[in-house]
């Protein structure tokens, strides 16, 4: 059935046509015409033969325009989901962007702020060592520190 998926479906939709056009068509002429072809000695031994190929076909025929119709609906509804796919996709590529550049600005915050805490460090490094005991002025540099940019 997978070989199927190579063929155009325009052709598989011609042949199964073509195929209930046959028996609707040996149907309607051996039911319309089946005693006048009786008469015909050349036909008449065909007629039985005629007439149950024309049912196969028939049949055959109906099941696989049923197969067709089926077979389009979910093509159309996979197309359908494959346009969903694209587009959040696209989304997805645009989020990650955003949240990309949101890093980078938290991360160059950190680092500012973590240069700013090594200088105030480096400037009240006399005043931190002075007694040996941490002073207010350690204890706000640190909190600010731990604060990762929200002064």
């Amino acid at each position: 059935m997978w070989m199927l998926s190579f063929i155009p479906d325009s052709w598989l939709v011609l042949v199964v046509h073509i195929i209930f056009g046959l028996g609707v068509l040996g149907l309607a002429l051996t039911w319309v015409f089946g005693n006048i072809l009786d008469h015909f000695t050349f036909i008449s031994p065909y007629v039985k033969l005629i007439r149950s190929l024309s049912v196969v076909l028939f049949i055959s025929g109906l099941y696989f325009e049923g197969g067709i119709g089926v077979e389009s609906k979910w093509r159309s509804r996979v197309a359908q989901l494959e346009a969903k796919i694209e587009v959040a996709e696209q989304q997805s590529k645009d989020a990650n962007v955003k949240l990309k550049n949101q890093i980078a600005s938290k991360v160059k915050i950190i680092k500012i702020n973590s240069a700013s805490n090594k200088e105030s460090i480096i400037k009240n490094k006399e005043v931190i060592d002075a007694e040996c005991s941490l002073n207010d002025k350690a204890i706000v540099i640190y909190n600010n520190a731990i604060k990762n940019g929200a002064k």
